[in-house]
């Protein structure tokens, strides 16, 4: 509110004007100068406006003009680069990326200084290097004289090197003063000062003149300045070790102290002083960066130009130890005519700013961020602005080339800008690609210094939404997506609409196993310990992030192992194989598992053979593969040392000669069996022998038998002498005599081979039958439905409509196949009968328990182990709440209130719970519940929350709903019916409103006085006041301080102005008494009432006229008041009154004596 007007009426003045004009111009004038308002002009976390690629590892950077062109150049001081890097600004006020010019200086350069040291009006340098650690070399100070056409020489025109000294630091100054230039160095851990005066002839001495001591081993920075306001150059120094900064003032003979005048204590580990009128007092102050502690002192030179011995002022900076942080540099960026500090922080991403604050002094906290790992910077005019802009030196930042950064005041009244804030997982390709959990934010930089009145954005072109500060929101639709957005500023600046263009990619890639040869694709993968598997992977579409990698694991009779793929890859564990694997793609979407199942088959088959004689004297040759895995693909065999033919049919084979037999099977992958060979003597006239095969048994060519088979050798006789004995042999072993039923022991193929002898001494010829014995039953394994079987714990769960089914293998070294599989089940009601498996089955209702007993039969009758497994049957679902976190009340949240989701699985055997879901509004796409869920960047108003929750075996709750309100909204305050005019007796009211949760408080505050609670109106002395208010909801959402100036009134009550009736009283006084004397003594003592009236017109009208009118004046102007007692008016009226009673006293007597005479 404005200044009130006056409301009474009091005397008025020309002097009253002349102080109100006053008073005017120094509130609108005086006042703020003394208390400007900070003009941030830097905004916070702002990234540089131009990076340069300099020199390596630049320690100092200056801003100066080099090349006298009026523009101010780049210079660095590169540590690793052992050179100096020069950028000269072109006419368009721009640098070239690298630099113009390079001058090589030596190892390892710390520091230098460009002034003028020859007085020829050019720039020259003068460098140290400090490459001389550890000794014995030489640390070298260098020094280079600008020539006319502003270029340096390569080699310098002076090299000063001694052993004894470890530069660190220059500082050039007149220290003896002569009028010329000198410089002194920093020693570092030699802990000493060394100065050189400039010769007076020109050129520098080899040796220094002056060695100053110093409090510790460890001199770092030093800067030049007259410390005290004589006119003549001092030296300050920061001692890293004692924790100090030593000040030498040059004395009134002009030399400098070999020890410290003075010494100050700062923070712990000081390495760099920068001085500079902190104030606008006119002094020199000091402004130290203590880099072991993480802080930054201040000392105020005071007016009797000494410095406090403690700081002023010691300030945080976040960050200790390695020399963070390293460097102050001074100036005014923020455009308010007072200087600020920047702090360089070496080993950190970020430099800090703080902007001094209105009344003196700096804030605890930086003012904002620079994004810039720095080792010093400097300020100053880069682009003609008339505005000072920062550069900063970037000592160290992983994988960055750029070593010089670059930030441009922006003045003052230009609109926000905002930069869109992208989370991770992201990728910066030629278009961010991030994934819909991907967190999005938006940092907003105020460019007018009045503040953010609001960001508003919107996504794919959709309604625009408000942005709450310190929220995030994601992208939920794949693809292309586009986010336009602006802020408005306090001021109503609206900034022009930008926008990004983000591809989502929430789908992961497609891998895909590739199976070489040989191999074998039937109801069953086939491959062998040669076939070579390979995979690939493929991220699609255009849009996508691209494959960052694929695993792969596999599991075999080892159980298994996991690989990184990289490189096609053998399988060489026969039997059953899986192979799972998974590709992930950049952004760390990863694709569900895939698995393929292979038999691995090295192994070839096994032929067997028989070639008993016929009736008619010739064999039949009979040859049968068994191939216990992918199959038999032919059976070859040469005779007699014939050629190979492949195998199809019976042969028959003369038996009156001997016949040699060679043969071999080959499967379908290419495996060969090893040559066997078979003898075949010739037929002679004794007895035939044949075997017989007892039970159980099993096929013809090769017969399968157990240990319990009998087998049987029936003679028959050709000669009719009679048989006499009956020989066979096993295995090739001993020939042992026939004479009972005998059997096999131990398991795979067998060959007996017999013959007999009639009662003539003749043999008869020898046969050879293959028997394969297999004693060991069926292994059966159960499997259920996938996904509706569930191993936790080791207990085994399904659902009550779950499918069970089983495999069956015969085992043994030559199995020979399985025949059936028989289980029962168990409910509550007892064993059910043994059912032969032949389909799927489901266990069914109720829940609990369940057992189940199964085996499996092989073809000769042999029994595998009986197996049992317990089955917890589950059909209950989850069940699923929702918590309101804090801030809420009632169905109120905020949006940063926790929305927790909690779920437990139920039912009487609980599997345990697999994933919780939720949608918002009407959303049709369920989320998976991770986290708590905050509803930032939703409008305000009513919402619902879906939810629900799925147990491991896929038993899906009924979704359930919570209806909740967001308000993320503060109140609004205001000063309703305000008046115009307001006096000590006016009584002021707040109001608030909030249209969500409500009002809890509402908070006010008087000029300086501290926050009250509003419980009512409130009245304010006269003067000017400021009335700072604001209301907070229910939730705690806060609305900015509003601000109310307004001024109280003097009210001054009007007095009574009792000058005219002074005068009236006087008056009539005069009247009455002129009467009486004009009647008594008319005029020259005539009678009549002609005389008395001519007697009183004489001798009282005038004094009554003039007391009348001053009555009347004094009504009317106010002048001439009475009050005050002893005023004019009073005066005036008395004198009047007194005048007019002498006149008649005058008259009275003067008539009298005429009247005598």
């Amino acid at each position: 509110m404005s200044m009130g007007r006056q409301v009474v009426g009091e005397p008025r003045s020309p002097s009253w004007s002349i102080v109100l004009f006053v008073l005017l111009w120094t509130s609108t004038v005086i006042v703020p100068l003394c208390n400007p308002e900070p003009a941030v002009a830097f905004p916070t976390n702002q990234d540089p406006d131009v990076k340069l690629t300099g020199g390596d590892l630049p320690q100092e950077i200056k801003i100066i003009d080099v090349n006298y062109d009026s523009l101010p150049d780049l210079v660095t001081v590169n540590d690793n680069g052992n050179d100096l890097s020069f950028f000269f600004q072109k006419a368009d006020r721009t640098f070239n990326t690298t630099p113009d010019f390079s001058l090589f200086i030596g190892e390892t350069p710390t520091s230098a200084v460009l002034e003028d040291f020859n007085r020829d009006g050019l720039l020259d340098i003068v460098a140290i290097d400090g490459g001389c650690f550890p000794w014995p070399f030489n640390c070298n100070t260098t020094i280079f004289y600008q020539r006319p056409d502003y270029s340096y020489p390569v080699i310098a025109d002076q090299v000063i090197g001694r052993r004894d000294i470890v530069p660190r630091t220059l500082a050039a100054g007149d220290y003896n003063s002569d009028g010329l230039l000198d410089f002194a160095m920093s020693g570092g851990f030699t802990g000493r000062i060394f100065v050189y005066l400039q010769l007076l002839s020109g050129g520098f001495p080899d040796n220094p003149d002056w060695i100053l001591s110093t409090p510790d081993m460890g001199a770092f920075g030093l800067a030049s300045a007259d410390l005290n306001d004589d006119g003549l150059d001092d030296l300050v120094l920061a001692n890293h070790d004692s924790w100090s900064i030593s000040l030498y003032y040059q004395k009134s003979n002009h030399t400098l102290p070999l020890v410290p005048d003075l010494n100050l204590s700062t923070g712990d580990g000081p390495v760099h002083v920068t001085p500079g009128d902190l104030n606008s007092d006119g002094l020199v102050d000091l402004a130290v960066t203590n880099g072991m502690e993480g802080t930054f002192s201040l000392f105020h030179q005071r007016s009797n130009y000494t410095f406090p011995t403690s700081p002023d002022q010691k300030i945080s900076t976040g960050g200790t130890g390695n020399f963070v942080p390293m460097h102050a540099a001074i100036g005014d960026v923020s455009g308010d005519g007072f200087v600020d500090i920047v702090i360089s922080r070496a080993t950190k991403t970020t430099a800090s700013v703080y902007l001094q604050n209105p009344g003196g002094g700096f804030p605890s906290t930086a003012s904002f961020i620079l994004n810039a790992p720095s080792r010093q910077a400097a300020i100053g005019d880069l682009n003609g602005d008339g505005l000072n802009d920062i550069a900063m030196s970037i000592y160290y930042e992983p994988f960055v080339n750029e070593t010089i950064y670059l930030f441009y005041q922006e003045p003052p009244g230009l609109p926000p800008s905002t930069t869109l804030s992208i989370g991770t997982p992201r990728i910066d390709d030629t278009l961010p690609l991030v994934t819909s959990s991907t967190s999005l934010s938006f940092n907003v930089i105020d460019r007018s210094g009045t503040g953010i009145d609001s960001t508003y954005y919107r996504i794919n072109g959709g309604p625009w939404w408000t942005y709450q500060v310190g929220t995030t929101f994601n992208l939920p639709n794949e693809g292309l997506n586009t986010i336009d957005f602006y802020s408005i500023d306090n001021t109503s600046n609206v900034e022009p609409t930008q926008t990004r263009y983000i591809a989502v990619d929430n789908t992961p890639p497609t891998s895909n196993l590739s199976v070489g040869d040989p191999h074998l694709q039937s109801s069953t993968l086939w491959v062998s310990p040669f076939t070579n598997l390979t995979l690939s992977a493929e991220d699609k579409p255009s849009t996508s992030a691209g494959v960052n990698q694929t695993v792969y694991r596999i599991w075999n009779s080892s159980g298994w192992s996991q690989w990184l793929y990289s490189n096609s890859f053998r399988l060489n564990d026969e039997g059953e194989n899986i192979v799972e694997f998974s590709s992930e793609d950049r952004l760390g979407n990863v694709e569900s598992t895939q698995n393929v199942s292979m038999i691995v088959d090295g192994t070839p088959p096994t032929t067997f053979v028989s070639a008993p004689f016929l009736l008619n004297g010739s064999r039949a040759l009979t040859l049968v593969a068994i191939d216990l895995g992918v199959g038999v693909s032919s059976t070859r065999f040469s005779l007699d040392g014939g050629p190979w033919q492949g195998y199809t049919e019976i042969v028959y084979l003369p038996g009156d000669v001997n016949h040699q037999v060679l043969y071999r099977s080959e499967d379908l992958l290419g495996s060969l069996e090893a040559e066997r060979s078979l003898f075949l003597p010739k037929a002679t006239p004794g007895p035939l022998t044949f075997l017989q095969v007892g039970d159980p048994k099993h096929g013809t060519l090769p017969v399968f038998v157990t240990s319990s088979t009998l087998l049987t050798l029936t003679p028959t006789d050709r000669s009719g002498s009679g048989i006499n004995t009956t020989l066979y042999s096993i295995d090739g072993g001993q020939w042992m005599k026939y004479s009972d039923l005998f059997t096999l022991s131990g398991e795979g193929i067998h060959q007996v081979s017999f013959y007999s002898i009639d009662n003539l001494g003749q043999n008869g010829s020898a046969d050879v039958a293959a028997l394969v014995l297999d004693d060991t039953g069926p292994d059966v394994t159960i499997s259920a439905e996938a996904g509706r079987h569930v191993v936790r714990d080791g207990s085994h769960y399904a659902t009550s409509s779950s499918t069970f089914s089983f495999e069956a293998y015969d085992r043994g070294l030559l199995p020979v196949g399985v025949a059936d599989v028989e289980y029962q089940l168990w409910t509550p009601s007892g064993w059910s009968p043994l059912t032969s498996f032949s389909a799927p089955f489901f266990l069914g209702e109720p829940e609990g328990d369940r057992y189940i007993r199964y085996h499996g039969t092989d073809l000769l009758g042999t029994v595998g182990v009986v197996k049992n497994i317990t089955i917890l049957v589950d059909d209950t679902p989850p069940y699923t709440t929702i918590e309101l976190g804090s801030p809420r009340h009632e169905d109120y949240i905020a949006p940063d209130t926790a929305l927790t989701i909690v779920s437990t699985d139920a039912g009487p055997e609980p599997v345990g719970l697999y994933n919780v879901e939720y949608r918002l509004d009407s959303d049709t796409t369920w989320m998976r519940y991770t986290s708590p869920i905050r509803l930032a960047g939703l409008q305000d108003g009513p919402h619902e929350v879906r939810y629900r929750g799925t147990d491991l075996l896929g038993n899906i709750e009924v979704e359930r709903v919570t209806s909740v309100f967001l308000d993320g909204s503060p109140p609004v305050t205001t000063v309703p019916d305000a008046p115009e005019d307001i006096t000590r007796e006016t009584i002021l009211t707040l109001a608030a409103t909030d249209s969500g949760s409500g009002v809890n408080i509402t908070q006010y505050r008087i000029d300086d006085g501290v926050w009250m609670v509003y419980a009512g109106g409130f009245t304010l002395d006269e003067g000017d006041h400021d009335i700072l208010y604001k209301s907070v909801d229910n939730l705690g959402n806060t609305e900015d301080e509003k601000h109310l100036r307004v001024t109280v009134l003097e009210v001054h009550q009007e007095e009574v102005n009792h000058k005219p009736l002074v005068a009236t009283v006087f008056a009539i006084i005069l009247a009455i008494l002129g009467l009486l004397s004009s009647w008594r003594r008319p005029w020259q003592g005539k009678r009549g009432r002609f005389a008395v009236v001519k007697t009183f017109a004489f001798i009282s009208i005038p004094f009554i006229l003039a007391e009348a009118l001053t009555g009347i004046l004094s009504h009317i102007t106010g002048e001439l008041s009475i009050p005050p007692l002893l005023g004019l008016g009073t005066v005036i009226d008395v004198c009047v009154l007194l005048a007019g009673l002498s006149v008649l006293v005058y008259h009275s007597r003067t008539s009298g004596k005429s009247s005598a005479l």
